[in-house]
Parts: structure tokens; sequence; C-alpha cells
């Protein structure tokens, strides 16, 4: 039975010491064993074109370009282990590659795409909100989205304190809703937890557990503003979805996950994005969704 490889001709690992000028890949998701000079990757580490990445037997690894193209890697029953020289010169020719070899075969070049996550369950209560279990958040606008129930009359999405007291309660008869943190939050509060529950109206619907969300504020805003303002050299400034890609790991990183989120959604919907790129896009973001343990995954 043959055996099948999708790579590319090249990966590069970039350590923090390397130069700014030499980065150009970041990975976008990682699943076994990847490896770049015995270094182990992991989801938002940087890379060059310049060293040697090695993929471990049934592993997977995909990574975004400066450009916002994307190439991925997913091994069967060998390792693969391949110099980055050529990398970029490939990519330029188009958004997306992968390499398909056949044991006994030489490489054929393929536009296919196999969902590494096709087994991931979507668990979950009835109306499991778009939001991570826990997390900070940085802007005081954000969206709560939820899964649509079996009712013609509306949600309630409820905002309480840790001691379970009423802040703000909403109704809407949609499945999301912009809040604004600056309604509900006590005047002069820096750091402020709340959550967030939504439920259906009407008899006999109990609301499933709540988001819990910290609004960041304080000290502790401003020494996250200032890693913020340092992180910006590294986009291209273009708002492409390297750039949106950048910010969601870099917000992740810090534990701002409903940011993370906001940017892997405005990738997800980005125009004119081939079909290639969109489904590696998207193998990222139910990674992300997996790894935070959001449940609910909408379409796109």
């Amino acid at each position: 039975m043959k055996a099948v490889f999708f790579f590319l001709l090249g990966l590069a690992c970039l350590l923090s010491s390397t130069a700014m000028g030499q980065q150009a890949f970041k990975v976008l998701a990682v699943a076994g064993k990847s490896t770049c000079n015995t270094k182990v990757l992991g989801v938002g580490n940087t890379l060059s074109t310049t060293d040697n990445v090695a993929v471990a037997p049934k592993s997977y690894l995909s990574l975004i370009h400066r450009s916002g193209g994307t190439v991925q890697i997913s091994t069967e029953t060998k390792p693969l282990e391949r110099s980055v020289i050529n990398l970029e010169e490939n990519l330029k020719k188009r958004r997306y590659l992968s390499y398909v070899i056949s044991e006994g075969n030489h490489a054929e070049s393929k536009h296919k795409y196999i969902n590494v996550l096709a087994a991931i369950e979507r668990r979950g209560e009835a109306l499991p909100v778009l939001l991570p279990q826990h997390s900070q958040l940085y802007a005081p606008v954000f969206q709560v989205k939820w899964q649509e129930a079996m009712t013609d009359k509306g949600y309630v999405v409820e905002v309480m304190d840790f001691e379970n007291r009423l802040l703000k309660s909403f109704t809407t008869q949609q499945t999301t809703l912009t809040l604004d943190v600056r309604t509900f939050v006590p005047a002069n509060a820096e750091t402020f937890s709340f959550i967030v529950k939504v439920k259906p109206q009407g008899k006999g619907q109990e609301a499933p557990k709540g988001a819990a969300i910290t609004w960041v504020q304080g000290s502790e805003r401003l020494r996250f503003e200032s890693a913020l303002q340092a992180f910006q050299p590294e986009l291209t400034g273009t708002g492409n979805a390297y750039d949106l890609v950048s910010e969601a790991l870099f917000f992740e990183n810090y534990g701002f996950l409903i940011e993370a989120l906001e940017r892997y959604e405005a990738l997800l919907q980005l125009d004119n994005i081939p079909d290639e790129d969109q489904a590696v896009y998207l193998t990222a973001y139910n990674m992300f969704l997996e790894r935070n343990q959001i449940e609910a995954r909408p379409s796109f």
C-alpha cells in the first residue's frame, strides 16, 4: 500500500537571535512531532529560509508565509527532512504548495487538502457560546456568538459577577450580540472579572456554563501594551493573513483569547483567498478552538 506524503521542498526554523530580515514563516498548526535543528516546533514559532525541518511519521505541520501563502506537510509511515533554501522561490509561483510522494514514485505536485481534524467531535451542552471558558480581554467591545437553539422566542444574554449577581441582561432574536464592558463594569474599576451566559427564552431552558472573562486594566494593561508595541515590527503592515495569524498567536500567548479568536475569524473571512489556503487556515482555527476548549464552531 502506497504511503502518501504531503510536503514542501524546504522548511526553516528561526531562533530568537536570528535577524529580522530572515524571518519568512510562522507555524500555523502542528500535530505529532516536528523539529527544526532538533528543536521541537510549536504553534507560533518563527521560521526562516536557512535551516532544516524534520517531520516525524504520522505528523502534520502547516506554515504561513509573510505573503499570506501557506504550506503543509502530512506524513504517514515515514519521516521527512528537507532543507529550506528553495522554499520562498517555490512559494512565489503560487500561494499554496504541496507535493505528494508515493513510495517508489517521483514527487508529483498536487493541490489537495486532507482535513486532519475530521475526527474531532464537537462536544458541548445546549447553546455553547463561542468564547473560551476563561480569557482576559483587552478591547472593551467584543462579540458573543452561540449555536442556534430550537426556539422562536429569542435568547437572553446575562452578564454576572463572580458572586452570581446580575450586572446586565439583554434579549435578542439573533445568535450574536455585541457587548461593551464599559456599560456594566463598576466605575473606577481596574481589572474586573465577569461571566457571560446565553440561554433561550422560555420555561425549562437552562443556560450552560458561562464564559469567565477578565477585562485587564491598570499596571497589568500597561505592561501588555508595552509588549504589544514591541511586537508591531514583526508585522508586514498590510493587514494580510500573515499579520492576522501573527496577532492571533501574540494575543493567545498573553491569554487574550477573545482577541485571538477575532483574528482567526477575520482570517477565515478574507476575500479572494484560494481554497487550498483557506483549508489550511481552517485547520489552524480548529486547532486553536480545540486547545483552548472553545466548543461552539460556526460555519465559514
